[in-house]
């Protein structure tokens, strides 16, 4: 008999590891908003990217499996959760056909392909609504509070000033707690729908993506970002907002915003294949699980798990997890 599902665990786990990417996206966005190099324009870009190198470090450690396992949707909706699926899946097809090239091969289809860039077209089709039929407030975002630069896409005639961001011009003590609130609030209500819904993770990942698309002209989105900065951004639901205001930026002029958007993908994938690229040299032929944690029994009951929904209470529907399964099947 299958064990019932621990809820009040499950939403514990996703809550704190989820405010804990908040927190940490915070502060990495307060010292590239500091920084000269970067300033305000690129920090975002850069907190993300930066997160996605964390989480492919991680994988390869072994320790971000053990963060999905106990945070559920805690740790798979921040960049770094991309990532970390990006090098499970290249780290489990590799182990399990000994070919790496095919595992970075289905990362690029599976993943990249149906969840990125499907995610990316459907996104852009709720910016083309947007743009012609002037629905929504993408383009302005008059209730950012002080100290808290909101780049805005402007009008459609327009000049884009980047992605969609609240930037932190300085320290706030406050400014951690938000975006800890944030995240673990989203990571949750996220978690108890994936286990009432039971979806396949990448079709979830989807629809999260496009969801956050959705609510970007009913200034939902934008509301969120002045209130928890990064504890939103560090999500992958952020993504779909910076898709509709890029996109919107590319159709009045200004194509750049959304190249970097479309860079930073493909930077994420790059660095998280990479991440399984090494974790498969550094174990062949050391008679290892096709896994991506701490090995032996532990890796192959998450993935059972995973294959079958399991214990979803207990967050074991995971990315890097749902790779290495896909993996074993032929």
């Amino acid at each position: 008999m299958q064990e019932k599902p621990n809820y009040l665990k499950a939403l514990g786990g996703a809550a704190l590891i989820g405010g804990v990417f908040g927190i940490l996206g915070e502060a990495l966005l307060m010292v590239y908003a500091a920084t000269p190099l970067y300033g305000q324009g690129l920090s975002t870009l850069f907190v993300l990217g930066t997160l996605g190198v964390i989480g492919s470090c991680l994988f390869i450690a072994g320790i971000y499996p053990k963060f999905e396992k106990f945070g559920g949707m805690g740790a798979v909706l921040p960049f770094a959760g991309l990532c970390a699926a990006f090098a499970g899946m290249t780290f489990g097809v590799g182990k399990a056909t000994g070919s790496a090239a095919k595992g970075a091969l289905k990362v690029f289809i599976e993943l990249f392909l149906k969840v990125v860039i499907l995610g990316m077209i459907i996104c852009c089709i709720v910016g083309l609504i947007v743009y012609f039929t002037g629905f929504g407030t993408v383009f302005t975002a008059p209730y950012a509070p002080a100290g808290v630069v909101v780049n805005q896409v402007g009008p459609p005639n327009g000049t884009a000033a980047g992605p969609p961001m609240g930037v932190p011009t300085g320290i706030d003590g406050l400014a951690f707690l938000w975006a800890f609130i944030t995240a673990a609030v989203i990571s949750m209500i996220a978690q108890i729908i994936l286990m009432l819904t039971k979806l396949k993770l990448p079709t979830y990942l989807v629809i999260i993506f496009v969801v956050g698309a959705i609510l970007t002209p009913f200034g939902v989105m934008k509301a969120i970002v002045v209130f928890g900065g990064a504890g939103l951004q560090v999500l992958t639901i952020g993504a779909g907002e910076a898709v509709v205001s890029t996109f919107n930026a590319l159709l009045g002029g200004n194509p750049l915003p959304f190249i970097e958007v479309l860079c930073l993908f493909v930077f994420l994938y790059i660095v998280g294949v990479g991440g399984g690229l090494i974790k498969y040299a550094a174990t062949k032929g050391k008679g290892e699980v096709a896994g991506a944690g701490a090995g032996g029994n532990e890796v192959a009951g998450a993935n059972a798990d995973a294959g079958t929904g399991g214990d979803a209470g207990a967050g074991e529907i995971t990315a890097a997890h749902e790779g290495e399964r896909e993996a074993a099947q032929p």
